[in-house]
């Protein structure tokens, strides 16, 4: 066998070896995108978990408390009939309202949270910005909000706000 010989056999092992790298490196590739696609959708459902359990949460403590039923009810119909003290924390009902879906809005925004997850919480606004209370604590809030999402509730406020109150915040408008 000469020199020459032993030459090409030497570059078929490294030919040969060549191709199984790659092929083991498509593999892992493969493997780690498969885990890559795991991971996500395991952070997107903890997301959407995290984000009805919030909300969730924030209706419970509205519908065990009949202090807080009863405040959030005549705030949204009557307002006119809340005391100064009531007016405070009926306000403080809506700001923790809002602050609870701004949240939401952000991850929808950053494509963490599905149109599936986050059409509730857009029906939510638009049913809250027919409330004539809601809308003047929106006008007049204290509470910061991000740009986005202030704009973003801002283009949901009806054009005829005196028209769409009709109905109950929770059914939508009725006429």
């Amino acid at each position: 066998m000469t020199i020459q010989d032993l030459g090409s056999i030497g570059e078929l092992i490294a030919a040969v070896a060549t191709v199984a790298t790659l092929v083991y490196l498509a593999a892992q590739i493969r493997q780690n995108s498969r885990q890559i696609n795991h991971n996500t959708n395991s952070v997107l459902g903890s997301v959407e978990l995290e984000t009805t359990r919030l909300h969730s949460d924030w209706l419970l403590s509205v519908a065990q408390s009949s202090e807080l039923s009863r405040l959030w009810r005549l705030g949204l119909s009557e307002p006119a009939e809340l005391t100064e003290d009531e007016e405070i924390q009926f306000a403080m009902l809506i700001g923790s309202a809002f602050y609870g879906i701004e949240g939401p809005f952000r991850q929808h925004k950053r494509g963490l949270l599905s149109e599936d997850s986050w059409a509730p919480m857009e029906e939510l606004i638009a049913r809250y910005m027919r409330s004539p209370a809601v809308l003047a604590w929106w006008a007049r809030r204290e509470v910061p909000f991000s740009r986005s999402f202030s704009e973003y509730v801002d283009s949901k406020i009806p054009e005829d706000p005196v028209e769409s109150t009709t109905g109950s915040i929770w059914s939508g408008p009725t006429a």
